[in-house]
Protein backbone atom coordinates (compact mmCIF):
# COMPACT_ATOMS: atom_id res chain seq x y z
CA UNK A 1 0.00 0.00 0.00
CA UNK A 2 1.05 3.73 -0.46
CA UNK A 3 2.47 5.07 2.47
CA UNK A 4 0.60 8.38 3.90
CA UNK A 5 3.41 10.40 3.02
CA UNK A 6 3.84 9.40 -0.62
CA UNK A 7 0.11 9.66 -1.26
CA UNK A 8 -0.18 13.01 0.19
CA UNK A 9 2.87 14.01 -2.09
CA UNK A 10 1.44 12.32 -4.96
CA UNK A 11 -1.91 14.28 -4.35
CA UNK A 12 0.23 17.92 -3.98
CA UNK A 13 1.96 16.99 -7.68
CA UNK A 14 -1.00 17.48 -9.90
CA UNK A 15 0.80 21.40 -10.11
CA UNK A 16 3.46 19.47 -12.43
CA UNK A 17 0.65 18.83 -14.36
CA UNK A 18 0.06 20.95 -17.21
CA UNK A 19 -2.84 22.83 -18.67
CA UNK A 20 -5.56 21.06 -20.68
CA UNK A 21 -6.36 22.23 -24.11
CA UNK A 22 -9.90 22.04 -26.13
CA UNK A 23 -8.44 18.36 -27.58
CA UNK A 24 -8.32 17.10 -23.66
CA UNK A 25 -5.13 16.68 -23.49
CA UNK A 26 -1.82 18.66 -21.05
CA UNK A 27 -0.17 22.01 -22.50
CA UNK A 28 3.60 21.98 -22.46
CA UNK A 29 4.63 24.04 -19.37
CA UNK A 30 7.96 25.61 -18.37
CA UNK A 31 9.77 23.33 -16.51
CA UNK A 32 10.43 23.56 -12.71
CA UNK A 33 14.02 25.19 -12.18
CA UNK A 34 16.74 23.03 -10.34
CA UNK A 35 20.37 23.25 -9.41
CA UNK A 36 21.08 19.23 -10.29
CA UNK A 37 21.49 17.65 -13.81
CA UNK A 38 18.87 17.77 -16.00
CA UNK A 39 20.07 13.73 -16.16
CA UNK A 40 19.29 10.61 -14.57
CA UNK A 41 21.72 8.53 -12.89
CA UNK A 42 23.78 5.79 -14.46
CA UNK A 43 21.83 3.47 -12.25
CA UNK A 44 18.36 4.76 -13.49
CA UNK A 45 19.63 4.88 -16.76
CA UNK A 46 19.90 1.15 -17.17
CA UNK A 47 17.27 -0.24 -14.97
CA UNK A 48 15.27 -2.57 -16.64
CA UNK A 49 12.01 -3.14 -16.96
CA UNK A 50 10.21 -5.53 -14.20
CA UNK A 51 13.56 -6.37 -13.17
CA UNK A 52 13.20 -4.91 -9.29
CA UNK A 53 10.92 -5.22 -6.82
CA UNK A 54 10.82 -3.17 -4.30
CA UNK A 55 9.21 -4.09 -0.47
CA UNK A 56 9.01 -0.76 0.65
CA UNK A 57 7.38 2.83 -0.55
CA UNK A 58 9.22 5.84 0.97
CA UNK A 59 9.27 8.35 -1.31
CA UNK A 60 12.98 9.83 -0.94
CA UNK A 61 12.69 12.88 -2.95
CA UNK A 62 15.61 15.11 -4.54
CA UNK A 63 15.26 19.31 -3.65
CA UNK A 64 13.82 19.64 -7.48
CA UNK A 65 10.81 17.35 -6.40
CA UNK A 66 10.32 18.48 -3.01
CA UNK A 67 10.12 22.21 -4.43
CA UNK A 68 6.86 20.64 -6.72
CA UNK A 69 4.95 18.86 -3.75
CA UNK A 70 5.71 22.88 -2.27
CA UNK A 71 3.58 24.36 -4.74
CA UNK A 72 0.22 25.09 -4.22
CA UNK A 73 -2.17 22.12 -5.64
CA UNK A 74 -5.63 23.12 -7.96
CA UNK A 75 -8.36 21.34 -8.68
CA UNK A 76 -6.64 17.93 -7.49
CA UNK A 77 -10.17 16.04 -6.88
CA UNK A 78 -12.93 15.60 -9.05
CA UNK A 79 -16.30 13.44 -9.14
CA UNK A 80 -16.27 10.95 -12.11
CA UNK A 81 -19.83 8.96 -13.10
CA UNK A 82 -20.47 7.13 -15.76
CA UNK A 83 -23.50 5.84 -16.89
CA UNK A 84 -25.72 5.20 -20.61
CA UNK A 85 -27.68 7.45 -22.20
CA UNK A 86 -30.86 5.31 -20.99
CA UNK A 87 -30.05 5.90 -17.81
CA UNK A 88 -29.40 9.93 -17.60
CA UNK A 89 -30.12 11.46 -21.22
CA UNK A 90 -29.94 15.01 -20.16
CA UNK A 91 -26.45 14.25 -18.70
CA UNK A 92 -25.36 12.65 -21.71
CA UNK A 93 -26.17 15.35 -24.02
CA UNK A 94 -24.32 17.96 -21.69
CA UNK A 95 -21.28 15.66 -22.50
CA UNK A 96 -22.01 15.63 -26.09
CA UNK A 97 -22.38 19.34 -25.95
CA UNK A 98 -18.78 19.72 -24.23
CA UNK A 99 -17.49 17.53 -27.33
CA UNK A 100 -19.06 20.31 -29.56
CA UNK A 101 -18.03 23.28 -27.76
CA UNK A 102 -14.15 22.16 -27.08
CA UNK A 103 -14.08 21.12 -31.38
CA UNK A 104 -15.19 24.34 -32.47
CA UNK A 105 -13.03 26.34 -29.83
CA UNK A 106 -9.88 24.30 -31.08
CA UNK A 107 -10.53 24.99 -34.83
CA UNK A 108 -10.98 21.56 -35.26
CA UNK A 109 -14.77 21.78 -36.74
CA UNK A 110 -16.20 24.92 -37.33
CA UNK A 111 -19.68 25.91 -36.23
CA UNK A 112 -21.86 24.67 -39.10
CA UNK A 113 -20.86 21.01 -37.98
CA UNK A 114 -22.79 21.61 -34.62
CA UNK A 115 -26.77 20.93 -34.22
CA UNK A 116 -29.06 23.02 -32.51
CA UNK A 117 -28.26 21.87 -29.49
CA UNK A 118 -24.72 22.53 -29.47
CA UNK A 119 -23.63 19.02 -30.42
CA UNK A 120 -21.32 17.48 -33.14
CA UNK A 121 -24.25 17.00 -36.14
CA UNK A 122 -23.98 13.43 -36.37
CA UNK A 123 -26.89 12.98 -39.46
CA UNK A 124 -23.03 12.42 -41.71
CA UNK A 125 -22.26 8.51 -41.09
CA UNK A 126 -18.72 9.42 -42.44
CA UNK A 127 -18.05 12.39 -40.53
CA UNK A 128 -15.32 10.78 -38.19
CA UNK A 129 -15.33 13.04 -35.64
CA UNK A 130 -18.58 12.69 -34.38
CA UNK A 131 -17.43 9.54 -32.80
CA UNK A 132 -20.75 7.76 -31.65
CA UNK A 133 -23.73 9.06 -29.97
CA UNK A 134 -25.57 6.49 -27.92
CA UNK A 135 -25.51 2.95 -28.35
CA UNK A 136 -26.33 1.57 -32.04
CA UNK A 137 -27.34 -2.04 -32.81
CA UNK A 138 -23.56 -2.34 -33.55
CA UNK A 139 -22.15 -0.52 -30.39
CA UNK A 140 -22.87 0.01 -27.13
CA UNK A 141 -21.46 3.61 -25.45
CA UNK A 142 -21.35 4.40 -22.12
CA UNK A 143 -20.69 8.06 -20.45
CA UNK A 144 -18.26 9.59 -18.09
CA UNK A 145 -18.40 12.75 -16.59
CA UNK A 146 -16.16 14.82 -14.57
CA UNK A 147 -16.56 17.67 -12.34
CA UNK A 148 -14.53 19.27 -9.77
CA UNK A 149 -15.15 18.15 -5.97
CA UNK A 150 -14.64 21.79 -5.33
CA UNK A 151 -14.92 24.12 -8.18
CA UNK A 152 -11.83 27.09 -7.83
CA UNK A 153 -12.83 30.71 -7.70
CA UNK A 154 -16.59 29.79 -8.91
CA UNK A 155 -15.44 28.23 -12.52
CA UNK A 156 -17.74 25.27 -13.04
CA UNK A 157 -15.40 23.36 -15.34
CA UNK A 158 -16.38 19.99 -16.79
CA UNK A 159 -15.27 17.09 -19.00
CA UNK A 160 -16.56 13.96 -20.20
CA UNK A 161 -15.74 11.27 -22.77
CA UNK A 162 -17.12 8.07 -24.21
CA UNK A 163 -16.24 4.58 -23.69
CA UNK A 164 -17.44 2.52 -27.00
CA UNK A 165 -17.43 -1.17 -27.16
CA UNK A 166 -18.63 -3.60 -29.90
CA UNK A 167 -21.79 -5.32 -29.11
CA UNK A 168 -22.55 -8.69 -30.03
CA UNK A 169 -24.05 -8.58 -33.69
CA UNK A 170 -21.30 -5.82 -34.35
CA UNK A 171 -17.77 -5.80 -35.66
CA UNK A 172 -14.54 -3.75 -34.84
CA UNK A 173 -15.17 -1.78 -38.06
CA UNK A 174 -18.20 -0.07 -36.01
CA UNK A 175 -15.79 1.73 -34.05
CA UNK A 176 -15.16 4.88 -36.43
CA UNK A 177 -11.48 5.57 -34.69
CA UNK A 178 -10.32 1.63 -35.42
CA UNK A 179 -12.30 2.40 -39.05
CA UNK A 180 -10.48 5.83 -39.85
CA UNK A 181 -7.25 4.67 -38.30
CA UNK A 182 -6.93 0.88 -39.93
CA UNK A 183 -5.85 2.73 -43.88
CA UNK A 184 -2.51 4.26 -42.04
CA UNK A 185 -1.96 1.41 -38.98
CA UNK A 186 0.24 -1.27 -39.50
CA UNK A 187 -0.77 -4.61 -39.76
CA UNK A 188 0.98 -6.25 -36.10
CA UNK A 189 -0.58 -3.23 -34.61
CA UNK A 190 -4.01 -4.57 -36.09
CA UNK A 191 -3.32 -7.98 -35.28
CA UNK A 192 -2.68 -6.91 -31.79
CA UNK A 193 -6.92 -6.39 -31.49
CA UNK A 194 -8.37 -8.46 -33.21
CA UNK A 195 -6.38 -10.62 -30.99
CA UNK A 196 -7.61 -9.22 -28.12
CA UNK A 197 -11.28 -10.14 -29.59
CA UNK A 198 -10.68 -13.61 -30.47
CA UNK A 199 -9.40 -13.96 -26.53
CA UNK A 200 -11.73 -11.54 -24.96
CA UNK A 201 -14.89 -11.61 -27.62
CA UNK A 202 -16.26 -8.10 -28.53
CA UNK A 203 -15.62 -6.80 -25.63
CA UNK A 204 -11.45 -7.10 -26.03
CA UNK A 205 -11.44 -3.69 -27.72
CA UNK A 206 -12.56 -0.87 -26.46
CA UNK A 207 -12.72 3.44 -28.32
CA UNK A 208 -12.00 6.11 -26.04
CA UNK A 209 -14.19 8.87 -28.31
CA UNK A 210 -14.69 12.81 -27.56
CA UNK A 211 -12.90 13.53 -24.74
CA UNK A 212 -13.15 16.87 -23.74
CA UNK A 213 -13.33 19.63 -21.05
CA UNK A 214 -14.53 23.18 -21.34
CA UNK A 215 -12.47 26.43 -21.10
CA UNK A 216 -13.24 27.00 -17.31
CA UNK A 217 -12.04 23.11 -16.32
CA UNK A 218 -9.01 22.72 -14.18
CA UNK A 219 -6.55 20.27 -15.49
CA UNK A 220 -7.10 17.31 -13.52
CA UNK A 221 -10.70 17.06 -14.62
CA UNK A 222 -9.29 15.46 -17.74
CA UNK A 223 -6.73 13.45 -16.08
CA UNK A 224 -9.61 12.12 -13.85
CA UNK A 225 -11.30 10.86 -16.34
CA UNK A 226 -8.57 8.93 -18.16
CA UNK A 227 -7.97 7.40 -14.38
CA UNK A 228 -11.37 6.31 -14.23
CA UNK A 229 -10.55 4.50 -17.40
CA UNK A 230 -7.82 2.76 -16.38
CA UNK A 231 -9.55 1.85 -13.05
CA UNK A 232 -12.56 0.03 -15.14
CA UNK A 233 -10.34 -1.92 -17.58
CA UNK A 234 -7.11 -2.27 -15.90
CA UNK A 235 -8.02 -6.07 -15.04
CA UNK A 236 -9.63 -7.39 -17.81
CA UNK A 237 -7.02 -6.97 -20.75
CA UNK A 238 -8.96 -4.50 -22.75
CA UNK A 239 -7.69 -2.80 -25.62
CA UNK A 240 -8.83 0.65 -26.47
CA UNK A 241 -8.29 2.70 -29.37
CA UNK A 242 -7.88 6.49 -29.88
CA UNK A 243 -6.95 9.50 -32.20
CA UNK A 244 -5.29 12.37 -31.30
CA UNK A 245 -5.08 15.74 -32.47
CA UNK A 246 -1.04 16.21 -33.84
CA UNK A 247 -0.39 18.80 -31.29
CA UNK A 248 -1.90 16.80 -28.50
CA UNK A 249 -0.43 13.73 -28.60
CA UNK A 250 3.07 15.43 -28.73
CA UNK A 251 2.02 17.09 -25.48
CA UNK A 252 0.39 13.40 -24.41
CA UNK A 253 3.72 12.00 -24.88
CA UNK A 254 5.32 14.79 -22.91
CA UNK A 255 3.20 14.01 -19.66
CA UNK A 256 2.91 10.25 -20.17
CA UNK A 257 5.62 8.87 -22.70
CA UNK A 258 5.33 7.09 -26.07
CA UNK A 259 5.03 3.66 -24.00
CA UNK A 260 1.38 4.38 -22.58
CA UNK A 261 0.74 6.18 -25.50
CA UNK A 262 2.77 4.36 -28.50
CA UNK A 263 1.83 5.52 -32.21
CA UNK A 264 0.36 2.76 -34.03
CA UNK A 265 -0.06 4.51 -37.43
CA UNK A 266 0.75 7.26 -39.54
CA UNK A 267 -1.24 10.22 -39.14
CA UNK A 268 -3.90 11.08 -41.25
CA UNK A 269 -6.10 14.06 -41.71
CA UNK A 270 -9.81 13.78 -40.62
CA UNK A 271 -11.11 15.60 -43.68
CA UNK A 272 -10.21 13.04 -45.68
CA UNK A 273 -13.98 12.18 -46.20
CA UNK A 274 -14.61 15.38 -47.95
CA UNK A 275 -17.09 16.75 -44.58
CA UNK A 276 -16.72 20.62 -45.38
CA UNK A 277 -17.27 21.20 -41.62
CA UNK A 278 -13.94 19.79 -40.33
CA UNK A 279 -10.07 21.91 -40.61
CA UNK A 280 -8.32 21.14 -43.49
CA UNK A 281 -5.44 21.03 -41.43
CA UNK A 282 -6.60 18.84 -38.80
CA UNK A 283 -4.39 15.59 -38.69
CA UNK A 284 -5.19 12.67 -36.40
CA UNK A 285 -2.43 10.06 -34.52
CA UNK A 286 -3.67 6.88 -33.66
CA UNK A 287 -2.62 4.95 -30.80
CA UNK A 288 -3.73 1.91 -28.79
CA UNK A 289 -3.64 1.81 -24.84
CA UNK A 290 -3.59 -0.93 -22.68
CA UNK A 291 -4.93 -0.67 -19.48
CA UNK A 292 -3.05 -3.68 -17.62
CA UNK A 293 0.63 -1.86 -18.45
CA UNK A 294 -0.64 1.54 -18.34
CA UNK A 295 1.01 2.46 -14.52
CA UNK A 296 3.95 0.21 -15.54
CA UNK A 297 3.92 2.18 -19.05
CA UNK A 298 4.12 5.78 -17.43
CA UNK A 299 7.15 4.07 -15.58
CA UNK A 300 9.14 3.54 -18.47
CA UNK A 301 8.79 7.03 -19.91
CA UNK A 302 9.87 8.67 -16.27
CA UNK A 303 13.07 6.22 -16.42
CA UNK A 304 14.16 6.77 -20.00
CA UNK A 305 13.25 10.53 -20.17
CA UNK A 306 15.69 12.67 -21.98
CA UNK A 307 15.36 15.49 -19.37
CA UNK A 308 14.80 16.37 -15.85
CA UNK A 309 11.80 18.39 -16.54
CA UNK A 310 9.78 15.49 -18.62
CA UNK A 311 10.91 13.24 -16.12
CA UNK A 312 9.36 15.51 -13.69
CA UNK A 313 6.32 15.97 -15.35
CA UNK A 314 5.46 11.90 -15.91
CA UNK A 315 6.16 11.11 -12.14
CA UNK A 316 3.28 13.64 -11.81
CA UNK A 317 1.73 12.06 -14.38
CA UNK A 318 2.20 9.17 -12.79
CA UNK A 319 1.45 9.88 -9.21
CA UNK A 320 -1.82 11.13 -10.00
CA UNK A 321 -2.99 8.16 -11.98
CA UNK A 322 -1.70 5.58 -9.46
CA UNK A 323 -4.27 6.68 -6.77
CA UNK A 324 -6.81 3.82 -5.68
CA UNK A 325 -4.81 1.27 -7.68
CA UNK A 326 -1.78 0.18 -5.05
CA UNK A 327 -2.44 -3.19 -5.36
CA UNK A 328 -1.84 -2.77 -9.50
CA UNK A 329 1.74 -1.53 -8.79
CA UNK A 330 4.22 -3.83 -11.45
CA UNK A 331 7.91 -3.53 -10.25
CA UNK A 332 9.25 -0.69 -11.99
CA UNK A 333 6.07 1.07 -10.74
CA UNK A 334 6.45 0.35 -7.32
CA UNK A 335 10.52 1.37 -7.98
CA UNK A 336 10.20 4.27 -9.77
CA UNK A 337 7.32 5.49 -6.89
CA UNK A 338 9.84 4.48 -3.70
CA UNK A 339 12.67 6.47 -5.25
CA UNK A 340 11.32 9.75 -6.46
CA UNK A 341 13.14 11.97 -8.96
CA UNK A 342 16.57 11.62 -7.87
CA UNK A 343 19.36 13.77 -9.39
CA UNK A 344 17.59 16.36 -11.35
Amino acid sequence: MLSDTLRQTCSRLTVEIAEVSAMDVPHEQPALSSSKSNRFTSQRQTTGVGTTTVERLEPRLSPASRHITEAKAFGTECHVSSFTREQDPDRAVRVEQIHGEAYVAAGHVYESALDELGRLDNSNAEFILDKARGSTRETEVIYLHAVPAEPLSGSQGEGGLRIVGISAVGSIDDLSAFKAAKPSMGLAHQRKLYDAIEDLGHGGVKEIAALSVTADAPPTVSYSLIREVLRLYHRTGEKLIITFAMPAYAKMVMNFGRFAMPQVGEPFYAHRNNDPRTSNDLLLVPSIVEPSNFLENISRGVVTADDGPTARRRFATLCYMTDGLDDYFMPLTRQVLSEGIQDI
